[in-house]
C-alpha cells in the first residue's frame, strides 16, 4: 500500500512536444530514457518507502510521453499529476489538450492533481473562479476517473484558498 506522500519532479523533456512532434521513434525513445535515467534511482528508493513519484504536465500539449515515461518505470510507485492550469494554458495558448481532455486521455494514472485558475494566456495559478477554466468540465472529467485523485490548490497567495471553496460551492462542486 502506498504511503500519502507524494514526490513531483517537474521532469520537462522539451517545449510544447506532441507525439507527432516527436518525429522518429528513436528521438521518443531517447527522451523516454533520459528521463528514466534521471529519475530510476528516485523510483527505487520511492517503492522502498512506499512513496509515489507523479510526473506532472508542464507544457504538454497531450499526456502521451508523460504516459510513456511513467509506464517505462512498470512501477506502482510512478503516477501521474495533472495540472489543471499548465494544461489550460497550453490549450488555450498552443492548441493543447483542454483541461477535461488531457485527464480523460491521461486516465487511471493520474493520482494527484493541481487546481488553480488562469487566462489561458499564462500560468498565474489564480484562486478558482478567478480565470477561464471551465471546472464543471474539469469535475466531470475527474469523476469518471477509477479512483478520486488527491486534489490540491496551488494558488499564488493563500488569501484565495478561502474564495476558491466559495466558488466551488456556489457551482455546486464542493459542499
Amino acid at each position: 500500500m502506498r504511503t500519502s506522500w507524494l514526490f513531483t519532479p517537474h521532469i520537462q523533456y522539451g517545449i510544447f512536444q506532441k507525439k507527432t512532434e516527436v518525429n522518429s521513434a528513436s528521438l521518443l525513445e531517447w527522451i523516454v530514457e533520459c528521463r528514466y535515467n534521471s529519475l530510476n534511482a528516485c523510483v527505487k528508493r520511492a517503492e522502498m518507502l512506499s512513496v509515489t513519484i507523479v510526473i506532472e504536465n508542464i507544457q504538454d500539449r497531450d499526456p502521451f510521453l508523460c504516459n510513456m515515461i511513467a509506464d517505462r518505470f512498470q512501477s506502482d510507485a510512478v503516477a501521474l499529476s495533472v495540472d489543471a492550469g499548465h494544461a489550460h494554458f497550453t490549450h488555450n495558448s498552443f492548441g493543447g489538450s483542454s483541461v477535461e481532455d488531457f485527464i480523460v486521455k491521461a486516465g487511471s494514472k493520474i493520482k494527484h492533481v493541481h487546481l488553480h485558475d488562469n487566462d489561458g494566456l499564462a500560468d498565474h495559478h489564480l484562486p478558482i473562479g478567478d480565470g477561464s477554466i471551465c471546472w464543471s468540465g474539469v469535475f466531470f472529467a475527474l469523476k469518471r476517473l477509477p479512483e478520486v485523485p488527491r486534489l490540491i490548490l496551488e494558488l499564488n497567495n493563500k488569501r484565495g484558498i478561502d474564495r476558491s471553496i466559495s466558488y466551488l460551492k456556489k457551482i455546486k462542486l464542493a459542499q
